[in-house]
């Protein structure tokens, strides 16, 4: 059995072309996902600060656990590597942010996949299955990617936080969880204050991305420290992880950061409410479509061309300064 890499620039280069390459039909639907919310809305033409949030990365950083989880087990590497990048790619722009109440990933997968090659379609039903997050699944490497895609959540959301929205730590105390305890650890906050510094102070994007995959990287390092694939069976492991995710969900994400990404940073509310008055006027279906097609960045001209008045439209910007200041908690930097 191999041991874990930790090397961010093998995370970095994680890219769906490893798997897709000939299949230029799914690769633009994936590269859709560097123009799609991830952890805030990743759109603002203006600012290309909002990149880093973009649902791709999240993915990437999936597809590179995966990939330690499967060599790991012996778990076919590819086929684990389509269940990732495959697994997001029928989400609307805005994400849940438009999402909720008005469209279901898991209910709509069947009828998204019909449009795509035999050799991609096949996996709807696992795919229906993995958004309902059941473990174990049909094979080794869906559930691999699964409990890598929950990992991953439980790793990054709290350095996006803290780093990507410039929030003390002290914003989370009180709650529990892995993440938590690895970022709050008073000789991690130098490290913390840089990959702050980059996004908000020098607008450093690219810097940032690398030093965000550093801290990462460094939070799977712990975990897997404290719980290493080795010393379980991989059925029993995958469900230490849920069990994991479902109590940062519980302490952390629920309560403390879904406010805050979903109302403070995104505008949920305002991104549903149009959605909401263009299903009125387009019909289910049609609003259903163009949410699948369009992306952050270009949904607000076809909110516009709708009818959408341009106050509403302005209305769903994101914005990242000066969030810790509206929670009550000092920035991070």
């Amino acid at each position: 059995m191999r041991d874990y890499s930790f090397d961010s620039l093998n995370l970095l280069a994680e890219a769906p072309t490893i798997v897709f390459a000939s299949d230029s039909e799914v690769m633009s639907r994936i590269e859709r996902l560097k123009r799609i919310t991830g952890f805030a809305t990743a759109y603002d033409e203006n600012d290309q600060c909002f990149r880093v949030f973009a649902r791709f990365d999240h993915v990437q950083r999936v597809a590179w656990i995966a990939r330690q989880f499967a060599e790991l087990i012996g778990a076919p590497v590819d086929e684990t590597l389509k269940y990732v990048w495959l697994h997001d790619i029928n989400r609307w722009a805005f994400s849940h942010n438009s999402e909720i109440g008005n469209y279901s990933q898991s209910e709509d997968i069947s009828r998204y996949f019909e449009e795509l090659p035999e050799d991609v379609a096949h996996y709807s039903s696992d795919l229906k299955s993995f958004h309902e997050k059941k473990l174990p699944g049909p094979n080794a490497s869906y559930d691999v990617a699964l409990a890598a895609d929950m990992l991953a959540g439980m790793l990054e959301d709290p350095l996006m936080l803290i780093g990507g929205l410039n929030v003390s730590p002290d914003f989370l105390e009180g709650t529990e969880g892995f993440g938590v305890d690895h970022y709050c650890d008073p000789e991690r906050i130098v490290a913390l204050k840089e990959l702050a510094k980059f996004l908000h102070l020098n607008g450093d994007v690219e810097r940032f991305r690398h030093l965000f995959a550093e801290q990462f990287t460094d939070a799977f390092r712990s975990f897997t420290e404290l719980y290493n694939v080795s010393s379980f069976e991989s059925t029993d492991y995958y469900r230490l992880i849920a069990e994991k995710t479902e109590a940062f969900k519980q302490s952390v994400l629920r309560p403390r950061i879904f406010p805050v990404n979903n109302e403070l940073v995104s505008n949920a509310s305002a991104i549903k409410e149009i959605v909401k008055d263009l299903k009125q006027t387009l019909g289910e279906v049609k609003v259903r479509d163009l949410m699948l097609e369009v992306d952050d960045q270009s949904a607000p001209e076809r909110f516009l061309a709708e009818g959408i008045d341009q106050l509403r439209v302005d209305a769903i910007k994101p914005k990242i300064d000066g969030i810790a200041t509206a929670l009550g908690v000092d920035p991070l930097v």
